[in-house]
């Protein structure tokens, strides 16, 4: 168009190229401003058995004086950039106000062997707002997270160890016949009357893990039996050579022996980057 415009000297056609320039610088200018204040705070991965999906959830601050529109937020790492495809684990901010904090969760497969795995950095890019120039900016956050084996196996539960004690209840009026070793006798010395202690009954199911080496058959069957144990309430441990844990069934302690068994057991060459 410039040597047209030059050629028949025609203005109008001259200024047309010129005119494109200005756009484009300006629309260079809009796309690294729309992003140009945004930092990535926060960072956490899910984890989760191999074949499951995770969550990363990513928290974004604006610290500009303008909302930011249209950011597209993807995890992944240096070293395999490969394993993470943009349609699986990237998502899309629609406005971030100023000032003010975004989250976003990402879901991706977890396609790699159990083991433990890190996440060290988040791209932030955007089109916004003609679609023309793509800018980013790269957040340096890590996050690490454990994929567990699989859960696998025929074998049933081992027998469970039965802890039977007896909590207080309430009191009753004392009944001829009532044993003398369960009588308030506190009560009694109070002038309040004679009254019998009730009890109730517990009645706790606990089983202790020990896992020695590392066998595959062994390892899955373990995490089959940790999984029924969570499922029927049973208070469960993990002894290994190196540690040892309390007898629980809670969320936290459910994912603190499957950690465990993860750091146990998985080779060193395992602990790498995703």
């Amino acid at each position: 168009m410039l040597l047209v415009g030059g050629t028949y000297q025609n203005n109008l056609v001259f200024m047309m190229p010129i005119i494109l320039l200005a756009l484009g610088l300006v629309t260079i200018i809009q796309t690294a401003r729309n992003i140009r204040d945004l930092e990535v705070v926060f960072l956490e991965v899910e984890s989760d058995f191999a074949g499951h999906r995770s969550l990363a959830r990513v928290v974004v601050r604006n610290n500009g004086s303008d909302t930011a529109f249209n950011i597209k937020v993807g995890v992944e790492s240096l070293k395999k950039r490969r394993f993470f495809r943009p349609n699986l684990n990237s998502g899309v901010i629609n406005t971030i106000p100023a000032k003010s904090l975004a989250q976003i969760e990402i879901s991706y497969p977890l396609e790699s062997p159990w083991g433990i795995y890190n996440i060290d950095r988040v791209d932030l890019s955007t089109l916004y707002p003609y679609g023309l120039f793509r800018t980013w900016i790269i957040g340096k956050k890590e996050a690490e997270f454990f994929i567990y084996p699989q859960p696998s196996g025929q074998q049933e539960l081992p027998v469970t160890r039965s802890l039977i004690g007896e909590d207080f209840s309430n009191h009753r009026v004392y009944s001829v016949g009532d044993s003398f070793s369960r009588v308030d006798w506190k009560l009694l010395a109070r002038g309040r009357g004679m009254y019998t202690k009730e009890y109730n009954s517990a009645h706790e199911e606990k089983i202790a893990f020990e896992i020695k080496e590392l066998k595959k058959h062994s390892i899955e069957q373990a995490m089959q039996w940790i999984q029924l144990c969570q499922e029927n309430n049973i208070e469960y441990s993990l002894k290994t050579d190196k540690i040892s844990t309390a007898f629980s069934n809670s969320p936290s302690h459910y994912h603190q022996v499957l950690k465990t068994i993860v750091r146990e057991f998985s080779d060193a060459h395992l602990v790498t980057n995703l």
